[in-house]
């Protein structure tokens, strides 16, 4: 699936394994404003995972911590799910 908007563009495909492969691409003026499950787009891959409470949780922690600690904060509750696309004070993948 390829979805292109607004100057941005992501691909979703099943690799190999079942394995779900997800691509974005971003304008270069949204860089540093971003936020969420795919990382702040700064640059910096050592402060992409940034969680919900705003901790950074360390890019070579093991595949469990990132899961909990990160990859689970970012799930939407069902408040936010009402709101999508995300409003700006939600926490997912947005551009602020």
């Amino acid at each position: 699936m390829l979805w292109r908007g607004e100057g941005a563009a992501a691909e979703i495909s099943l690799g190999a394994g079942n394995q779900l492969s997800i691509a974005v691409q971003l304008p270069s003026d949204v860089k540093n404003n971003v936020r969420g499950l795919l990382g702040n787009y700064n640059g910096i891959a050592s402060d992409d995972l940034i969680n919900r409470a705003g901790q950074t949780i360390p890019a070579d922690s093991d595949e469990r911590t990132i899961h909990y600690d990160f990859g689970e904060t970012c799930e939407l509750v069902s408040a936010e799910k009402t709101q999508w696309p995300c409003a700006p004070q939600d926490f997912c993948f947005i551009v602020t």
